[in-house]
């Protein structure tokens, strides 16, 4: 996903405006959240996950996410009737803009929510001079 510093937040399709350039994240889903002028937010809902399941790392304009649960040792420690919650492993990326840094990530309730700033950068008018 790339995040420009321009985003219209009031659009009705963030994703569009946001120039979704991902690697397909259909698992975990995700939102884009404004947070104010400056900073936004990527929330991935990542049940069943522990604070040592999740790796994020920022690599140039590319933040990577990955969710890896420890193995148990074979034996279930539940017998399920159902299981709708998945667990499975993950890895996601969003590509950033130049303008964008990661600020922090917490995860609450099982919602991993990492924090962006953007930087407006400022309008430079250049005067060209014309030669005759």
């Amino acid at each position: 996903m790339k995040i420009y510093y321009d985003i219209n937040f009031e659009d009705n399709d963030l994703r569009r405006a946001a120039g979704l350039q991902t690697k397909a994240p259909n698992f975990p889903p995700y939102n884009i959240v404004k947070l104010d002028e400056n900073r936004a937010a990527i929330e991935l809902a990542v049940a069943g996950f522990s604070i040592s399941d999740i790796d994020i790392e920022q690599e140039k304009d590319v933040i990577n996410i990955t969710g890896k649960k420890e193995k148990s040792d074979g034996i279930p420690d539940k017998t399920y009737i159902h299981k709708g919650i998945a667990e499975r492993n993950f890895n996601t990326s969003f590509k950033i803009a130049e303008n964008v840094t990661v600020g922090s990530a917490s995860l609450e309730n099982g919602i991993l929510s990492i924090e962006l700033n953007i930087e407006k950068p400022e309008k430079k008018t250049i005067k060209i001079d014309v030669k005759s």
